[in-house]
């Protein structure tokens, strides 16, 4: 879906999967376990999504002009 829009390119898709990937992890997560509470760590996950996101995007940005 995101996709779809002009201003998401490669690193823009990145992070929005990084971040939806902890987000559904913790989630699935907080199922399981059967306690909310876990739910107190999606502030550092989303961050630290958002920086893996930004980190594979730039590689995948780089793999991209070479390939």
């Amino acid at each position: 879906l995101a996709s779809k829009l002009p201003f998401f390119g490669t690193m823009g898709m990145s992070i929005l999967g990084g971040v939806a990937h902890n987000l559904g992890q913790l989630l699935v997560a907080a199922f399981i376990v059967g306690n909310t509470s876990i739910l107190y760590y999606l502030g550092i996950l989303l961050v630290v999504g958002a920086v893996s996101g930004a980190v594979v995007g730039i590689m995948a940005g780089v793999l991209l002009k070479r390939v």
